[in-house]
């Protein structure tokens, strides 16, 4: 009222039931400053608007860190255990022509055998490359680029023992197999794969992927060398 001064505790009181929208309104604007008031009431629902809104994209953002961990962790294992299966699946391949034991059967299923290698590590070159960009996607560490380039090079290595055992292997029906054709494009494609994931790691910083890579690259020279013999 025009009979009462407002003191300056009595400016921040209304200011704060304003901006908070409470309005008692045992205090009232009068004149401009009834557009002042509505300009902060606007202004106050705002800022609470954007500290609601970060608040809540803090936690979001935990959430899905969180489920991107597990998901990452998940398809990690995943690549491992395929790599490892097929691997030990050619490791008993290969004994078993060593051993003169092998099927027909099995012969004529080695070439899909390798072809399912092939794709799972293509699927690790996705992963690596997918894991690598900028965004929601976290840059894979070293560990994790470590386990994986070891479980290719052990299979790699697997790989060049059963090439290397079918082509020389007194098994008749084993070495007409390997003479077709088949087997040696199923390598052939693999090994493109083996070298494309070498090449672009081979200058990493860190010193044991690079010993990774090198083992990787000495695989995949081995291997194409003895497709040229």
């Amino acid at each position: 009222s025009s009979s009462h001064k407002p003191s300056f505790f009595d400016h921040i009181y209304f200011s704060s039931i304003t901006a908070t929208t409470i309005g008692y309104g045992d205090i009232i604007p009068i004149g401009f400053g009834k557009l002042f008031a509505v300009i902060e009431g606007i202004t106050g629902l705002l800022i609470y608007g954007v500290v609601i809104s970060k608040l809540v994209y803090f936690k979001q953002e935990i959430i899905l860190d969180e489920i991107y961990s597990i998901s990452f962790e998940e398809k990690l294992s995943r690549l491992r255990s395929t790599l490892f299966m097929i691997r030990s699946d050619i490791g008993k391949r290969t004994a078993r022509i060593e051993a003169k034991t092998i099927t027909q059967q099995e012969i004529r299923d080695l070439p899909t055998t390798i072809q399912s290698l092939n794709h799972t590590l293509n699927d690790a070159i996705i992963f690596i490359q997918g894991n690598n960009k900028h965004g929601f996607m976290k840059k894979i560490e070293d560990i994790h680029l470590e386990l994986i380039f070891n479980s290719i090079s052990l299979s790699a290595q697997k790989l060049f023992d059963l090439a290397n055992t079918m082509r020389y292997s007194r098994n008749l029906e084993v070495r007409k197999f390997w003479e077709s054709g088949s087997i040696t494009d199923a390598v052939n494609l693999f090994n493109d794969s083996l070298y494309k994931i070498a090449r672009q790691y081979k200058d990493h910083a860190d010193i044991n992927l690079r010993k990774k890579i090198s083992e990787i690259i000495k695989s995949s020279n081995d291997i194409r060398e003895f497709l040229r013999e």
